[in-house]
């Protein structure tokens, strides 16, 4: 008991009182509310008790929990019992002010809560409050004007240095900004209910997620993001300022007008970097972007202008500058240090390029003192890495605010996918009573120590008695395993040891793990190998030099593709494997498989390209997106491991990076097979999300039968039926994202379609699931009409890919054009033996005929050309004379069956008629298609191809067949010197489509590669019986079975070809000539001036070999 002064405001109502109270805070409450309840106007939570200091500034508010002891009062102190809410100014960065009522007793971070809601902000977390210079509060800066508030420190003389301060200035660096400390009150940190504090984006951490849906934060991102560019913080070039510009005009002024935005027109400084300003001019530039504009909201201008500049690489960026020991010398020079939600940066302190990259994930610990800051990578770099800098606290803020919000969107995972990917609509973990080995780091949870005295027949005291506790460095991670371990009594297990759990697993658990140990460690030799290019001896710049390169190139682009085809094939198996209620291991063995075989040919290849690339930086860029590609594998194969105990929804993520990884790749070589290829792929991915929302709703409709249902079985069964339902989507997406690169791939589309078939049966066993549980009529209509829309959607998407297939519309093409169904009509009806059956054929190959004479007809009328024109009416003549020839002799056919001169009569007139159609018949339009056609089928054919050597390659190291494995390398050498004519007679036609000397090389080319082609499959299928290895064994035979196919369609492709093209291959030989002709000529002038080189692989022996063999030829 003691007695203290007690002083309510306002002071004047009641100077002082003296009192007797009981140490405890929270019984001074009631008392003392009943005591001055006349004298107050609101209610007893908003009133506590306040310590303030001399000048009655600062103070402290007493916490309810807490003993006056604790706050060291002593007799006779003074005390304030007063309101605890209080008014904040807080001032946006378009300029407006709010004044909003806050709680004085609570840290800043709680207070951030009431702000962000009051405003309209969700992520409060992301947001801190800043205090600015007195000059500036009373200033009132309307969004128009553009200007940057003064957000300086407070810095002694003794802190600053010259140079470090203007090179601070000029960066526009975070050093200087004063953040209000979160952990204190406002008042604890002296601002009063007069000052004006700044809202402001501190973490770029969802920022991506902001979009035309927020307004409140697009704004509040738009002119951060403006101010940002303008004031140089992020450095751009002035292309790009002229399209930020332009984009801020018509966010100003709305859109473009030709007699009012002129020249003139705008003060520059308030849209350009101050650098660009006197650029002469630049303002025509700005208005030429504004122009593109016209047909944007406001809204949408600003979703535009965050877009782009989330594209920029400083973004998202908080620099700080500091001074780091240069290499070699005991010196300090400036540095920029940045921190972003997933990475430490060390950049140039000039240009703000990115030097090197730490992982955020990978820093261990860090060490702040005064003046100096040091990070820990742990096994990730070779040293620690220090710098000197006044900053550090600020540093260590950043980055623990950073891994907070991280650990707090993972805590607050559902099973709707909170955070924003369109493919988590449910995380679904599976718990089984099988466990697969782990390893894992054991970590000690770091408290205050309580010593008691414990007794307890389980815990083994050592000899020596109680233990005591000790502090210590951490022990560096170790390997090994515990086997009958017993923990000593107050002697925790070692902190970062390494724990190996031994458990079983089924035979193909096993397998799976060993596929999975082999692919890292391809993975990693991959990587290794992708940070150089190639070793490619110097070319000539003879034209034989020329076109070995072109060639060669063609030829790896081509491989390159085909591998990355397969890849995906068997990502998306991965993902499609990894069922709900049960996982197909030895399908995912077989993907594995896949991967690991492929991944050295793509690497291979990769390198090739960028070493040919006329462009180095290209080739650089083609090499970071393989090796990027590889790490993404690794992550794929990572989360794919058995009995993993990371959720579903990781797989699927890594799955979906693959995609991104490949599609980087295919538009680094620059392998696009049609220009509508970027329109199929962002189709097949809206159409993709289309099926993911339709399916989202459908959630939403079975969670509303799961609340209505009375027990709790029938709930559960609801909610597994949704879980299951929701993973076959996620799983849906993430192939479609795999896959849309190569769609054309026939074991893509395959994959895509099996997805899709999993989330149509997952959802038909929810309707039933749903229909069991309740009773209510308006909820079955209602899961009813969403699962009609998931239904429509999931068409949608499969009409789509069945459009987008070369394979598909080559088809219909065949099935539609005259001339192919005139060609298959009289084979069969020259090759049936039943007269009632070639009477039929007639009539049917006879409509066939009056199509086809329409057809030519209608070119004729389109042909501009008087000599082509006659010569297509003199086509449909002849045609319509032998049609008349095949009705007759199938009118007397029918009227004579079995008379076999009859039925010679017509098989004659049938085969006149084919001969016509294939010689005078063909129009440009008609050999244009078969030369299409021909061109899918060579493309899918030389992949197969390349496909199959692969396997056959990687197969021949698990067989004992000596003689079968030495004919099938063989017959893949001489497959594989064929496919690049091939290759290149395919992209030559699709150059120049009508050139009859294009179009006779792609049919050589075909015709040369079919019997080789041939060959290679049938050893294949030769050596498959006797391959050791399941998942080599069942590769090599799918790809034998696609090769075979694939060349067949290649075979009757270039059969119709030619018979299309025929009568052109005196013209071709005199071309070949001419172009021969040329080639010597360029070969005589290149070796009387020495710029012959010889090719990679050429050798003096070799060389005259093929001479020799070439005169023998002749």
């Amino acid at each position: 008991m003691f007695v203290c002064h007690l002083r309510t405001l306002p002071r004047s109502l009641l100077p002082c009182l003296s009192h007797i109270f009981p140490l405890i805070i929270t019984d001074f409450f009631p008392l003392l509310f009943h005591r001055l309840y006349h004298l107050l106007q609101h209610t007893a939570s908003e009133y506590g008790l306040f310590i303030s200091d001399e000048q009655h500034q600062q103070g402290v508010w007493l916490e309810a929990g807490r003993t006056l002891g604790y706050y060291i009062l002593h007799n006779q102190d003074t005390l304030e019992y007063r309101r605890k809410l209080r008014t904040l100014r807080v001032r946006m960065l378009d300029g407006a002010v709010k004044t909003i009522l806050v709680d004085d007793s609570q840290p800043v971070s709680q207070l951030m809560v009431v702000i962000c809601t009051k405003i309209g902000i969700t992520n409060h977390e992301e947001y801190g409050l800043v205090r600015e210079d007195n000059e500036a509060q009373n200033e009132s800066l309307p969004d128009n004007k553009f200007g940057t508030l003064t957000l300086r420190r407070k810095f002694t003389e003794k802190d600053r240095d010259a140079k470090m301060e203007s090179l601070r200035r000029k960066l526009k660096t975070d050093d200087e900004i004063n953040w209000v400390d979160v952990g204190k009150t406002l008042r604890e940190q002296g601002i009063d209910e007069s000052e004006t504090v700044l809202l402001r984006r501190r973490f770029f951490f969802s920022d991506q997620n902001i979009d035309s849906r927020d307004p409140v934060q697009l704004n509040l991102l738009y002119v951060q993001a403006r101010d940002a560019i303008l004031d140089g913080t992020h450095p751009v070039t002035q292309e790009k300022a002229c399209e930020f510009a332009g984009i801020q005009v018509h966010i100003q002024f709305g859109p473009h007008n030709e007699a009012k935005h002129k020249p003139g027109f705008l003060d520059l400084k308030d849209f350009l970097p101050q650098s660009y300003v006197r650029v002469k001019s630049i303002e025509k530039k700005i208005f030429a972007e504004h122009k593109k504009h016209v047909a944007l909201t406001e809204i949408d201008a600003k979703v535009l202008y965050t877009k782009t500049a989330r594209e920029l690489p400083t973004y998202g960026v908080t620099f700080f500058l500091v001074k780091e020991k240069m290499n070699g010398r005991n010196k300090l020079v400036p540095r920029l240090l940045g921190v972003t939600k997933d990475s430490v940066l060390r950049l140039d302190e000039r240009t703000k390029e990115i030097l090197v990259s730490w992982p955020l994930t990978t820093v261990r610990r860090w060490g702040a003192s005064p003046n100096t800051f040091t990070l820990d990578f742990g096994d990730y770099a070779n040293q620690y890495y220090s710098v000197q800098t006044t900053e550090a606290e600020q540093i260590v803020q950043l980055i623990a605010g950073y891994i907070d919000i991280i650990l707090k969107k993972k805590q607050t995972k559902d099973h709707f996918g909170i955070e924003g990917d369109e493919g988590s609509t449910m995380v679904e973990e599976s718990v089984a009573p099988s466990k697969a080995t782990f390893l894992q780091h054991e970590t000690n949870k770091i408290g205050k120590i309580n010593t008691e005295s414990l007794a307890h027949p389980e815990i083994l005291r050592a000899s020596d008695g109680e233990r005591k506790y000790t502090q210590g460095e951490m022990q560096s991670v170790q390997y090994g395993a515990y086997v009958g371990q017993v923990n000593h009594a107050h002697q925790p297990p070692t902190a970062k040891e390494v724990r190996i759990s031994h458990i079983n697993l089924t035979d193909p658990q096993r397998a799976l793990l060993g596929y999975i140990s082999a692919g890292q460690d391809v993975l990693l030799r991959a990587d290794e190998e992708l940070r150089t290019k190639a070793p490619i001896q110097e070319l000539g710049t003879d034209l034989r030099s020329i076109e070995w390169r072109e060639n060669t190139l063609d030829t790896s682009k081509q491989a390159v593709t085909s591998h990355v085809a397969t890849m995906n094939a068997a990502t998306a198996q991965i993902i499609t494997a990894s069922q709900f209620d049960e996982v197909d291991t030895e399908a995912i063995s077989a993907s594995v498989s896949q991967i690991t075989q492929t991944i050295p040919e793509v690497t291979k290849e990769v390198r090739l390209i960028a070493a040919l690339m006329e462009d180095s930086n290209n080739g650089d860029r083609l090499l970071d997106a393989a090796r990027n590609l590889c790490n993404a594998f690794s992550d794929l194969l990572k989360a794919a491991e058995p009995e993993s105990k990371e959720p579903a929804q990781n797989l699927i993520n890594a799955a979906s990076r693959v995609g991104e990884a490949t599609t980087h790749v295919l538009s680094t070589i620059a392998e696009e097979e049609v220009p509508e290829n970027s329109e199929l792929h962002d189709m097949l991915l809206t159409l993709a999300k289309a099926v993911a929302n339709t399916t989202a709703a459908l959630m939403l409709r079975a969670k509303a039968i799961a609340a209505s249902c009375e027990d709790e079985e029938s709930r559960n069964r609801v909610i597994g039926a949704a879980s299951q339902c929701a993973l076959a989507t996620s799983q849906l997406v993430a192939c479609a994202k795999v896959v849309a690169p190569t769609l054309h791939n026939a074991a893509c589309r395959e994959q895509l379609e099996g997805a899709a078939r999993n989330v149509a049966r997952a959802v038909n066993n929810l309707c039933e699931v749903c229909n069991d549980a309740t009773n209510d009529p308006k909820l079955k209509n209602d899961l009813l009409a969403a699962a009609r829309d998931v239904s429509k959607s999931l068409s949608d998407m499969l009409d789509h890919v069945k459009l987008s297939s070369r394979e598909y519309a080559s088809r219909t093409s065949q099935e539609m054009s005259p001339v192919e169904n005139v060609i298959i009509g009289t084979d069969i009806l020259v090759s049936s033996n039943d007269p009632q059956e070639m009477v039929r054929h007639a009539k049917t190959l006879g409509q066939a005929t009056a199509q086809l004479i329409q057809s030519i007809k209608g070119e004729a009328d389109q042909q501009k050309d008087e000599d082509m024109q006659r010569r297509l009416l003199s086509a449909a003549k002849q045609l319509a004379d032998a049609t008349a020839k095949l009705v007759e002799a199938a009118r007397l056919c029918s009227g004579n069956p079995q008379n076999t001169e009859n039925q010679n009569a017509l098989r004659r007139a049938a085969e006149e008629l084919r001969e016509i159609t294939t010689t005078t018949a063909n129009t440009p339009a008609m050999k244009r298609g078969l030369i299409h056609r021909l061109e899918y089928c060579s493309k899918q054919a030389a992949s197969a191809a390349t496909q199959c050597i692969s396997a056959a390659q990687n197969a021949v190291q698990h067989s004992d067949d000596h003689q079968t494995k030495e004919q099938l390398l063989q017959d893949c050498k001489r497959a594989a010197d064929t496919i690049p004519r091939l290759v290149t007679s395919v992209k030559t036609t699709r150059s120049s489509p009508d050139d009859p000397n294009a179009q006779l090389n792609l049919i050589e080319a075909a015709e040369q590669f079919i019997e080789p082609a041939i060959q290679v499959s049938r050893s294949a299928r030769a050596l498959q019986p006797t391959v050791t290895d399941i998942p080599s064994a069942t590769q090599l035979s799918k790809s034998a079975l696609y090769l075979g196919q694939t060349v067949s369609e290649l075979n009757s492709a270039a059969q119709r070809a030619r018979e299309a093209c025929g009568g052109q291959e005196l013209e071709s030989a005199l071309e070949a000539v001419r172009n021969l002709h040329n080639v010597l000529d360029d070969t005589r002038k290149a070796a009387q001036s020495g710029s012959i080189r010889p090719l990679p692989g050429e050798t003096v022996e070799n060389t005259a070999q093929q001479l020799r063999i070439s005169a023998k030829n002749v």
